[in-house]
């Protein structure tokens, strides 16, 4: 129960004040528990944001099978919904702890490559009727993760417009016939 009430506490004080201006005493006043309390749980904040990535792992991977890849809206209100919706603000102090973090950097990877793996059978599921592409599904995957990476990251030239730019590429990428 403590364990799992640090690693909401954790969660909430990231989606707050960002990873690295976040410290573990914030942590522990937002869950009303002591500082020794989060170290009987957790080693340092590296280790309390692995937790927090493997409770976000699954949902994150189901947000993106829920994708229709031939429809740019189905493709652009789940890319709005990951960078500009209520788990928005986490996961950008998730993308900024990878950056800090080697440990939380190899745990993304894997997440990373998990998403990439269903995106890649997600696509060619959808290309399946469509006939011979420039891409094969592992470039568009990688791209298409890579474009919500950036986007989590603040990396994008504006807020207009970038969720729908994404939906597009990939929609053109996933669908649309070369000419």
């Amino acid at each position: 129960m403590t364990g799992a009430r640090l690693i909401d506490a954790a969660a909430s004080a990231f989606a707050k004040r960002g990873y690295a201006k976040t410290a573990i005493r914030d942590i522990c006043a937002e869950a009303g528990l002591s500082v020794g309390s989060f170290y009987y749980h957790f080693a340092d904040k590296a280790e309390i944001t692995l937790a927090i990535l493997e409770r976000e792992s699954e949902p994150f991977v189901e947000r993106l099978d829920a994708i229709d890849l031939r429809q740019p809206s189905s493709i652009e209100s789940t890319v709005s919904e990951v960078v500009h919706g209520p788990t928005g603000p986490l996961y950008r102090a998730l993308r900024e702890a990878i950056e800090i973090e080697p440990r939380v950097a190899e745990a993304a990877a894997e997440m990373y490559r998990i998403a990439r793996d269903r995106l890649v059978v997600m696509i060619s599921q959808a290309r399946a009727a469509s006939g011979s592409f420039q891409l094969d599904a592992h470039t568009v995957a990688w791209a298409f993760l890579a474009l919500v990476r950036e986007a989590l990251a603040g990396r994008t030239d504006s807020e207009d417009g970038v969720t729908r730019g994404i939906a597009n590429i990939i929609y053109q990428a996933v669908v649309a016939r070369p000419t």
